[in-house]
């Protein structure tokens, strides 16, 4: 993760160091990391966390022109529930109910093209390029309880049983609007991001990575 990051930033170190904005995003994802449903006795949930934040660098280029790099924080969460009955139990102890919890540290990186409309404080903008994602911290724990009572953790692995890759590249667009306020500007913007390829999927279909992703973000850089 530390060595993309590098590799994102590098290249603007080749320019004047006052061309640079340095700052902060944050902001909340509008839509649920997977795609997920419920099938016969095993039913996946989206625990979505609702937030993202991280570093933001931009390089102020002539004619409204400019690139941003941003390393974006999200928790990706998801649980899955199953009930089955086994005759290798006791008649009478009822099923036994498991339920899986799974959690990733997600790092996103975008880099952007952005171009800067008009004159004067306010300056609407459009935005577009890459992104990288680099997954870890990867966990997944299963509990499970016997009848009524809790039995105790089944299993726990960093390997996810749905995890495709760590890595993952998609295309981003987007668009806001930049309010200067001397040296502070404030961006509150919209961006969508079209994932190559699914971090995550189960072999029987009914969970995914969602391959798209909107976010509500605003960015504050001097």
């Amino acid at each position: 993760m530390k060595r993309l990051a590098l590799a994102l930033l590098f290249p603007l170190s080749a320019f004047p160091s006052s061309l640079f904005s340095f700052g902060v995003k944050g902001g909340v994802p509008l839509t649920d990391a997977f795609d997920v449903a419920t099938t016969g006795q095993f039913q996946y949930v989206n625990d979505t966390q609702r937030y993202t934040v991280g570093p933001e660098v931009d390089l102020n280029l002539p004619f409204g022109l400019g690139v941003e790099v941003d390393a974006l924080y999200r928790k990706l969460q998801y649980d899955l529930n199953s009930s089955t009955v086994t005759c290798g139990l006791p008649c009478g102890t009822g099923p036994v109910v498991s339920r899986t919890t799974t959690s990733a540290d997600a790092w996103d990186f975008p880099l952007l093209l952005k171009l800067r409309l008009g004159e004067g404080p306010i300056k609407p903008y459009v935005s577009g390029g890459p992104t990288f994602r680099d997954l870890s911290n990867l966990s997944q724990v299963e509990n499970f309880f016997t009848g009524f009572s809790r039995s105790g953790t089944a299993a726990s692995t960093t390997r996810p049983a749905e995890l495709n890759n760590t890595f993952a590249t998609g295309a981003t667009i987007g668009g806001g609007i930049q309010l200067g306020l001397g040296v502070l500007r404030i961006s509150p913007e919209i961006r969508f991001t079209r994932w190559g390829w699914n971090t995550f999927s189960d072999i029987t279909g009914v969970f995914r990575s969602n391959p798209n992703q909107v976010d509500f973000l605003v960015g504050i850089t001097f």
